[in-house]
């Protein structure tokens, strides 16, 4: 587990992930300001230590539905996308240093005119620009869409199809389950901001996250 301050705030942040010098004060920054318009800078919770701060899912619903409805890319799949790749966390930095809710690389961001990339607003449409970048590319096939998205697209177009990487493999897998319960369950209707819920893949992955188990829609 790492540890960064904000030296200016003095806001801590955890990470399982090991951040560069340069990324140490640029998160530990963009998670203070955040948490001090939301009114939970230096709160803690006793009954999780996991418990994300300051993140409310629904809260990202609004910009979701904003650059979804003007890239013509259904809403539902945009978030099935973010809770596979951060589970709503725009903080997220993956060891191969993928970043934010939509977990972009810097060059895909870039190319998508991202400019900070930790911005919720700016991540999420640089996302949806990629993915519908992609639908385009794979003549609207999602699975191959999404395993560009997670492998890159030379990946899918070397092997005319899904690549053969167990992540990747795995990754189109949840997505589309994420997608497909989403239509039918309101799994992120009501986030618990005081609990977290384990569970199991069928490979074994081990899951945490302070979303509950879907339930029934009406």
């Amino acid at each position: 587990m790492y540890q960064y301050i904000d030296r200016q705030t003095g806001a801590h942040v955890f990470t399982n992930v090991q951040p560069t010098e340069r990324e140490a004060p640029e998160l530990a920054a963009q998670w203070a300001a955040e948490a001090k318009v939301s009114g939970n800078a230096g709160r803690t919770n006793g009954r999780s230590a996991l418990t994300p701060v300051a993140t409310d899912p629904s809260r990202f619903n609004g910009l979701i539905q904003k650059h979804a409805d003007l890239h013509q890319i259904d809403a539902n799949l945009i978030k099935a996308v973010i809770r596979a790749e951060s589970n709503f966390n725009p903080h997220a930095l993956s060891p191969k240093g993928a970043k934010g809710l939509m977990q972009l690389m810097p060059a895909t961001a870039r190319r998508f005119g991202v400019v900070n990339i930790y911005d919720p607003d700016e991540n999420i449409q640089g996302g949806i620009k990629y993915l519908r970048f992609l639908l385009d590319m794979f003549d609207q096939d999602l699975k191959y869409a999404l395993a560009a998205y997670n492998a890159g697209e030379n990946a899918v177009l070397r092997v005319g199809g899904i690549p053969p990487i167990r992540e990747t493999v795995d990754y189109v897998r949840r997505v589309t389950r994420f997608y497909g319960s989403d239509k039918h369950m309101a799994f992120l209707e009501s986030p618990n901001p005081f609990g977290v819920w384990v569970s199991r893949e069928k490979d074994g992955t081990l899951l945490l996250t302070n979303i509950g188990p879907p339930r029934l829609a009406n």
